[in-house]
């Protein structure tokens, strides 16, 4: 949620960040809104933790190949964690839980 979330702000204000497509803003939305993580997204996320040792980075991963996958996001793939540290996205991730 929180990583979906901080690339639609980043896009709003970065300047000379092209704007994303309507789908690619609605997809981003369902992921900062929290209904669109599953299960076999956790199980990727875990499993891919398991070669990073680090779980931020690990979901950082699993989202991109997610929109990668998708087809979405292929001009704004390298918005997906810049500018935070993994305690900013955990400690606000916690705050939501």
């Amino acid at each position: 949620m929180v990583e979906a979330a901080w690339v639609l702000k980043l896009v709003e204000v970065l300047p000379d960040v092209p704007p994303l497509s309507a789908k690619s803003k609605k997809a981003l939305q369902i992921v900062a809104s929290g209904k669109s993580f599953s299960v076999n997204d956790m199980a990727a996320v875990k499993a891919k933790e398991l070669t990073t040792n680090h779980d931020i980075k690990a979901l950082e991963l699993v989202l991109r190949e997610n929109f990668v996958n998708d087809g979405l996001l292929n001009n704004h793939l390298e918005l997906i964690h810049f500018g935070v540290t993994s305690d900013d996205i955990k400690n606000l991730a916690e705050a939501l839980s």
